[in-house]
């Protein structure tokens, strides 16, 4: 591999003080459908002779490369259905195993500069030192004493020993994956137990995941990183940005996230490091809003014109007057209404307003 120096060491991105390690653990990629010659080409110096596959992800047809990496595109008519005018990489954890954290950085490097897209992200911290703990973690999870994602839950497993079958906490999940979540989730767990590499309790693993569009926004900060000092930093610092475990109870500021984090998550996040937080706009926020609309608001809307057309009641008057003294853009919701009187809805920037129109 020639773009690999000599010495570049193991398979993790960086080893940090107190044996606290920082790796990818899981990559996908989408490149134009053009870039698949320079895709197959990468893969096949790096990797061996691929093996004709299914596609992934909907896509037709795809190639298996070793350590489970995979290939996915199109070869149908370019106007079927079907047709996915995009190459897919998918880059699982056993990868990240056989490559050093240098050929990471220049796997993203040269990527990015092919214009991939990143459509998910994963990045592991294995903690071997004991400064976290699983029972911190769930009572910090029971407590509430955590930030980001919105719901949480313990992962058990039923291990069988001498004295017979045991319920043992194996680690905890913050957020979920999907449309429902955040485009951000955490998992904290032993990996002794999910994997056997280590004794249990031995080494814990804290595993951010970023999916989306907060995966498309969080990639160029590691391609546009110049130096592979940059990229270790840069990586590691990404860790806190799917959970910050902080205080619940009610303290000088009712913001949850200025409150003081808790001692043993502080200490791992200042080996880390932390970057801002990234925020991201979702382009669905304003769709989401009027399909709720048209499934909760919309038939009760529809109700009071049919119940008011017998006693005289307009429902679009009575809106309107609902709706003096806010702001003017609100007056959007007048025409949903008239919409919806003749049977067309019209999707607008109205969404955010409707809730005081039916107060």
């Amino acid at each position: 591999m020639s773009d690999v120096p000599q010495g570049c060491g193991e398979a993790v991105v960086q080893s940090m003080k107190g044996h606290v390690t920082v790796h990818a653990d899981f990559l996908t990629l989408v490149l134009s459908a053009d870039k698949l010659a320079q895709v197959r080409s990468y893969f096949d110096e790096r990797f061996g002779q691929a093996e004709a596959s299914f596609g992934h992800h909907g896509y037709e047809v795809g190639v298996n490369y070793a350590h489970g990496v995979h290939v996915s595109w199109s070869e149908c008519n370019p106007d079927s259905e079907r047709y996915k005018s995009a190459v897919c990489v998918n880059l699982p954890g056993e990868a990240f195993k056989v490559l050093t954290g240098y050929q990471v950085w220049m796997l993203c490097r040269r990527f990015g500069l092919l214009g991939a897209r990143c459509t998910r992200l994963d990045v592991a911290c294995d903690d071997g030192t004991g400064i976290v703990q699983l029972a911190d973690v769930l009572q910090a999870m029971e407590a509430g004493d955590f930030c980001g994602p919105r719901v949480a839950k313990p992962d058990f497993d039923i291990r069988r020993n001498g004295s017979g079958a045991q319920k043992v906490l194996t680690g905890c999940t913050f957020g979920r994956r999907g449309k429902l979540g955040g485009g951000r989730s955490c998992c904290i767990y032993d990996k002794g137990l999910e994997s056997g590499e280590f004794p249990a309790g031995e080494v814990i693993r804290v595993e951010s995941r970023f999916y989306k569009d907060v995966a498309a926004i969080v990639f160029p900060f590691l391609v546009n990183t110049s130096t592979y000092e940059q990229f270790t930093r840069t990586l590691a610092s990404l860790i806190p940005d799917a959970i910050d475990f902080r205080e619940a109870k009610p303290g000088p500021d009712r913001h949850k996230d200025r409150r003081p984090r808790l001692p043993w998550w502080e200490k791992l996040v200042s080996i880390l490091g932390q970057c801002a937080r990234i925020a991201v706009v979702h382009p669905r926020a304003i769709e989401r809003s009027v399909e709720w609309i048209e499934r909760c608001v919309m038939p009760l809307l529809a109700s009071l014109r049919d119940a008011g057309e017998t006693v005289g009641f307009e429902v679009v008057a009575w809106v309107e007057d609902r709706l003096r003294g806010v702001p003017a853009d609100a007056r959007r919701v007048i025409e949903v209404c008239e919409a919806a009187r003749v049977g067309r809805l019209d999707y607008t920037s109205i969404g955010r307003f409707m809730s005081r129109a039916v107060e």
